[in-house]
C-alpha cells in the first residue's frame, strides 16, 4: 500500500541533494518552495500511511 502520490520531476531531480546533504554543513540546499512543500505533503502522506492513524497534532500545528 502506497500514498498514491507521486513525485514530480523536479522533486526527483532534487532527491539526491536532498539525500546526500551534510546537515552540519555551512552551504544551504537551494531549491524551490514549491519542492519543499511537496516533499512535506509526501512525508506527512507517508508518516500517517506507516503509523496508521491520522497525524492530528501535526494537523493542528500546521494550522497556526
Amino acid at each position: 500500500m502506497g500514498t498514491h502520490m507521486n513525485p514530480s520531476i523536479a522533486l526527483r531531480k532534487a532527491m539526491p541533494s536532498i539525500l546526500t546533504y551534510q546537515w552540519g554543513d555551512t552551504q544551504p540546499i537551494e531549491l524551490p518552495g514549491t519542492v519543499w512543500i511537496e516533499l512535506e505533503r509526501l512525508l506527512f502522506a507517508y508518516g500517517e500511511q506507516e503509523i496508521g492513524k491520522p497525524l492530528n497534532s501535526v494537523k493542528f500545528l500546521m494550522s497556526i
